[in-house]
């Protein structure tokens, strides 16, 4: 019974190649522009993976957003007659779409892998001037990577934990953590 345990606890059974997991992502927003909008945002991210080896799977990612970022203050327009406005400034995600390669290792209920791929980034922002609105919506597709953990808490179910980079590109750096549970069937 023993020897039957310290077996299983190494590695699920090989007829559960697909996967799901569900999880809470908490995304910090690091943004370089000039009226910088830093901040965090929740996701709700979810995942559906085929395992293609013990060593290795293949994901498709959907993450999607409950909030924004928003910032205001005071601009100065004009240099030698200078005037101050209020402004507003706001940045949603939308959503986040991404495919990866995922190698991963077991160590015993214990699974550590990275992810790399691509994630595409839909980001609106909008900004008040003086009572004059301007809005804008583009899709950002860029190299994604990160490292993680899980624990396997029965043969088809397990916890994990990761960090991610999902954006790094026109001085916006999109990165979390995520805390989620998977199914394997």
């Amino acid at each position: 019974m023993l020897a039957s345990t310290s077996t299983w606890a190494q590695e699920p059974p090989r007829d559960l190649r697909l996967y799901g997991e569900l999880g809470v992502a908490h995304l910090g927003i690091d943004d370089a522009a000039p009226l910088s909008l830093d901040g965090h945002v929740n996701m709700m991210r979810g995942i559906i993976g085929h395992e293609a080896h013990p060593n290795f799977a293949v994901e498709s990612m959907l993450a999607l957003g409950d909030r924004s970022v928003r910032t205001s203050g005071t601009v100065q327009v004009g240099l030698l007659n200078p005037q101050f406005f209020p402004y507003t400034a706001t940045r949603e995600l939308s959503h986040i779409i991404g495919f990866y390669a995922k190698p991963k290792m077991r160590m015993g209920d214990w699974q550590l892998y990275a992810r790399v791929g691509l994630a595409d980034t839909r980001v609106r922002s909008s900004m008040t001037v003086a009572g004059v609105t301007t809005a804008s919506a583009e899709s950002l597709l860029d190299l994604s990577y990160g490292a993680g953990a899980s624990w396997d808490f029965d043969p088809k179910s397990f916890v994990a934990l990761d960090w991610m980079r999902y954006l790094d590109k026109r001085g916006l750096k999109i990165q979390g953590a995520t805390l989620s549970i998977g199914r394997r069937w």
